[in-house]
């Protein structure tokens, strides 16, 4: 598929092949989501259903980090692990805040998953 070319202020004459675009947001987004294994999701979803209370599961972000270290699954924590698990869980219904010491405070960094509202 030919996808026509226009710039502002410019006439462009000739396309660019869909395959030769940049990837999208979305794409780019699925593919983050598929390097984490489901034995990842598998351990993060044993902390949420122990820690579930009415709407929310909220822990420690070491809880999990230790949890995932326990079953040699850390080296799946890198610089976008907590973006993509927020994308993934999402994507499943949750709505997943991290709450993590601002400047000049000190407690530890919480993850919560509430149920999303219908």
């Amino acid at each position: 598929m030919l996808i026509p070319v226009a710039f502002e202020n410019t006439i462009f004459v000739g396309s660019i092949k869909e395959a030769d675009m940049p990837i999208s947001p979305e794409e780019a987004e699925k593919r983050r989501v598929k390097t984490i294994p489901k034995e990842v999701f598998g351990v993060i979803d044993e902390l949420v259903v122990n820690n579930l209370s009415g709407i929310r599961a909220s822990m420690l972000q070491e809880t999990i980090v230790n949890a995932l270290i326990a079953r040699n699954l850390s080296r799946h924590i890198d610089g976008d692990f907590w973006r993509a698990v927020i994308i993934a869980y999402d994507k499943a219904g949750w709505d997943v805040k991290i709450d993590s010491p601002g400047f000049n405070e000190s407690y530890k960094t919480t993850v919560d998953f509430w149920k999303r509202r219908r």
